[in-house]
């Protein structure tokens, strides 16, 4: 039996024909799917903004975009509040051992992603700095600390 969630995935506007809906394991912030509407493969990613973990959907909706415009990334086909489809690309998540042996192709991705994608982003630019959010959660436990 279907999920609410599944329910509304499978009533997005995007699709051409009936969808079916598989949960995508993983995820930490957000909720996935594998959509087949008959024409084509998805991946449907399912949250909400999390300000305290600086999660925003707006601007993953707009890195998404950049980096498919860089050829980074399959194009984004719908967005709506809390809902992304991107189409979907055959692959693995790569070990350490693969990081190895394909580190020759690797390298150019990156090295394609930090010259280009910014050029494409448009909109605020909002952007996901790890240490950042770290010094703010050390920043945010001593403020409560404070409290007490």
């Amino acid at each position: 039996m279907p999920t609410d969630l599944e329910a509304r995935v499978s009533a997005l506007p995007c699709w051409q024909g009936r969808p079916t809906v598989a949960p995508l394991p993983g995820g930490l912030s957000n909720t996935a799917f594998v959509v087949d509407d008959g024409r084509g493969r998805y991946v449907v990613r399912c949250g909400h903004d999390i300000a305290v973990h600086h999660v925003s959907r707006e601007c993953e909706r707009a890195a998404s975009m950049a980096a498919h415009a860089a050829g980074l990334s399959p194009e984004l086909v719908y967005a709506a509040p809390r809902v992304m489809v991107v189409r979907y690309i055959e692959g693995r998540t790569l070990a350490e051992s693969d990081l190895q042996t394909m580190h020759e192709r690797i390298v150019p991705l990156l090295a394609t992603c930090h010259r280009d994608v910014g050029t494409y982003l448009a909109g605020p630019a909002g952007c996901f700095r790890v240490f950042h959010v770290i010094r703010d959660y050390a920043r945010t436990l001593r403020a409560e600390r404070a409290k007490c």
